[in-house]
């Protein structure tokens, strides 16, 4: 026993590495190459032929470009609903503040399936949402809540808002008070502190958070497949397809590559942009 605890002692940080390290390369780096190799070998050797099939249907370039426009919308979303929240959460006392935080932790509790299906029973033409707008008179006929654009955006910002009001809480709670009252003690007002100082130094979670919910937007099948449905299709159901509907695990390979080179691209574009914007000022 002495002897384990002198060699995790001397050498438990490497062992630890060792571990992560490991860890990394076995679930994540092998599977990558794995599929990147599926995307240009086949049967008969070395090839683009599945590369140039995507780019030679219109129909994979619409799917991947509604994918990119819903996990934008979806993004921004989640900001303009979880801005409020985690700014009250850094503004009220601390039994409050668990209160909330303690509301916006329950989804994780729960099934993301069965989530999902709750949200079918209330978005649906005789659910929830569409008898108290007719009872109030706002609508006669129930609106198309589901299998369309509208229901992944709300059952997807629902998911994902958690994430938004977690990283912006964050980097509010790291701001220094001390600027914001020497910027209201040089006279300015409660909305120039914030929109000058406030907001601008919250910028980092914003952007955090945009990221974490954009990324993992692009790549959700569960909420598409059951709250989209085949009008508002997104790349991983076309993925989904290509696996299990016709076994073609090349050109799922193919296309897989092409959405994390996409996604990347358009992360690496954002960030530098952001960087930009803060050179600027």
């Amino acid at each position: 026993m002495a002897e384990m605890r002198s060699f995790i002692g001397k050498h438990g940080l490497k062992l630890l590495l060792t571990i992560s390290v490991t860890f990394l390369l076995v679930f994540m780096i092998l599977p990558i190459l794995d599929m990147f190799t599926k995307s240009v070998v086949d049967d008969n050797g070395f090839t683009w032929s599945y590369f140039k099939e995507f780019f030679s249907k219109s129909l994979y370039a619409k799917i991947l470009l509604n994918t990119i426009r819903l996990s934008l919308i979806i993004g921004l979303v989640s900001i303009v609903l979880g801005y409020p929240v985690a700014y009250l959460m850094n503004r009220v006392g601390p039994v409050l503040r668990c209160i909330i935080m303690g509301c916006v932790q329950i989804p994780f509790w729960t099934s993301l399936l069965v989530r999902t299906y709750s949200w079918i029973a209330i978005l649906q033409n005789q659910g929830v949402v569409n008898v108290v707008l007719q009872k109030l008179g706002i609508i006669k006929q129930p609106i198309q809540l589901l299998y369309n654009d509208a229901g992944v955006i709300i059952v997807m910002t629902y998911i994902m808002l958690p994430y938004m009001i977690f990283s912006i809480s964050s980097v509010m709670g790291q701001i220094d008070k001390n600027v914001i009252i020497a910027s209201r003690s040089l006279g300015a007002g409660k909305t120039m502190t914030f929109f000058r100082i406030f907001l601008p130094l919250s910028l980092p979670g914003i952007m955090s958070g945009f990221f974490i919910v954009f990324l993992n937007t692009m790549g959700y099948y569960i909420v598409p497949a059951l709250v989209g449905g085949q009008k508002s299709q997104m790349f991983s159901q076309t993925i989904q397809n290509e696996l299990s509907g016709v076994l073609n695990w090349n050109f799922a390979s193919a296309i897989s590559i092409i959405l994390v080179m996409v996604t990347m691209m358009i992360v690496l574009a954002s960030k530098a942009a952001t960087k930009q914007k803060y050179a600027e000022v």
